[in-house]
């Protein structure tokens, strides 16, 4: 850099942004480095520090070649992958907090590229077959519901991460776009993506999924730059992209799109989750099969029945329903069991769906067992002894642990009570 020469290649890199070390070394390396900056130059070397947390191994300890448990990078990258890697290590990378991994640790960050791999194969296969080509978005006013909300949770998801990552919580990130692509795109928008196509043959649903995963894939590059770059390669191979750069990482950042930021519209198609949700779980819970049609009551506030009318092939489908009536006032009846969300109840009429004879002796058994346990941790948190002696963390444990049987307890007794 032709030091002490003021140099154009010093103006470039002098100084820098950010100064990424450990925090035993900030007296050691870090403080003179700012000394010496400010004493040769008037100018301190970096507008911030990140000081990232200690690797350990899952039992705490530092991870030293001198104590023999590192783990080598190259052998996990063998095994998972190199996105892999890097994806579990950033999400387990709090500020300031330090790192607990074994070998195990990196099955999140394979998941994750195995999901983004095969709903990306899904979408590019389906454009295919349908002989589908992105164009642009259509216009908000011609989109669905759900595919207005699709848009909207991905614009809350970029800001989020967007937030994040100015913030410097790149885990708080990481853990955005997995939510986001795993739980809202795979979950639930892909499944009303199968329904609007077989129901309305509906290419607009196609479209949303492809310019959501674009997007998405411009997101995730940062944290999971080798996979991102092949799909979106393949992407823009079948003619699913519009955008003239070569490679996805000389791609633009996603931009704000403010028309798209509906946080009401999130409210209300979480809502008829949180519905299809319980639905399942009361299934769940009475040994009823998730493909079984059964009928549901619905009670709902007024204002949100004309939502939930337009959502009917989702709830349908997806909760496995042979027919759905919303309702304004209800009364639980015998063998009917209900599940009360924010604003809205299920009722699901389970007469004829299961021998109640048995069911019933299960659940005393049940209640039973948790009656018995729940009394041997009464007495040790009763016994002056335990709570004087034993170490904060067990006496926490048995009460953690008593609240989660409490807990049960009172569901167990609730199923019971629709036998009555």
């Amino acid at each position: 850099m032709g030091w002490p020469e003021k140099t154009k290649d010093l103006s470039v890199f002098y100084p820098t942004n950010i100064l990424v070390t450990a925090p035993e070394i900030i007296f050691f390396w870090v403080a003179r480095m700012a000394m010496s900056g400010l004493e040769f130059t008037g100018k301190l070397p970096f507008g911030q520090v990140y000081i990232h947390g200690t690797v350990r191994d899952e039992t705490g300890r530092k991870m030293s070649k001198s104590y023999g448990n590192v783990i080598d990078p190259l052998e996990i990258i063998d095994e998972v992958g190199a996105d892999s890697l890097r994806f579990s290590l950033i999400s387990f990378a709090s500020q300031g907090q330090d790192v607990f991994i074994g070998r195990k640790s990196f099955t999140l960050g394979r998941n994750f590229a195995n999901k983004i791999w095969n709903a990306s194969r899904l979408i590019i296969g389906r454009a295919k077959e349908e002989e589908v080509k992105f164009e642009g978005l259509p216009a908000l006013a011609s989109l669905s519901e759900s595919q207005r909300w699709i848009l909207s949770e991905l614009e809350t998801c970029r800001r989020s991460v967007d937030k994040n990552l100015k913030a410097l919580r790149l885990n708080e990130a990481a853990a955005g776009l997995y939510q986001f692509f795993w739980h809202t795109y795979c979950d639930w928008y892909l499944e009303m993506v199968k329904i609007d196509w077989q129901e309305k043959k509906d290419r607009n649903s196609l479209t949303c999924a492809i310019f959501i995963l674009e997007r998405f894939l411009r997101l995730l590059h940062p944290f999971m730059p080798f996979i991102t770059e092949e799909i979106w390669s393949r992407l823009k191979e079948e003619g699913l992209v519009q955008d003239e750069a070569k490679s996805l990482s000389l791609s633009a950042w996603p931009q704000a799109i403010s028309s798209h930021y509906r946080p009401k519209l999130n409210l209300e198609l979480n809502l008829l989750q949180e519905a299809i949700t319980a639905i399942m779980d009361l299934k769940r819970e009475f040994g009823i099969p998730a493909g079984q049609p059964i009928k549901a009551l619905l009670r709902i506030p007024k204002a949100k029945t004309p939502f939930f009318d337009a959502g009917r092939d989702y709830l349908m489908r997806l909760a496995g329903l042979s027919d759905f009536q919303v309702i304004s006032t209800h009364q639980r009846q015998k063998m009917e069991a209900s599940r009360l969300l924010s604003t809205v109840e299920v009722f699901l009429p389970l007469t004829g769906l299961f021998d109640t004879g048995r069911e019933k002796q299960k659940l005393e058994k049940e209640l039973a067992g948790l009656e018995g346990e729940l009394a041997k941790i009464a007495v040790r948190l009763a016994d002056s002894q335990f709570r004087n002696k034993a170490p904060q963390e067990v006496v926490d444990r048995e009460k953690t642990r008593q609240e989660q049987l409490l807990e049960k307890q009172k569901r167990v007794k609730e199923q019971m009570s629709f036998l009555e």
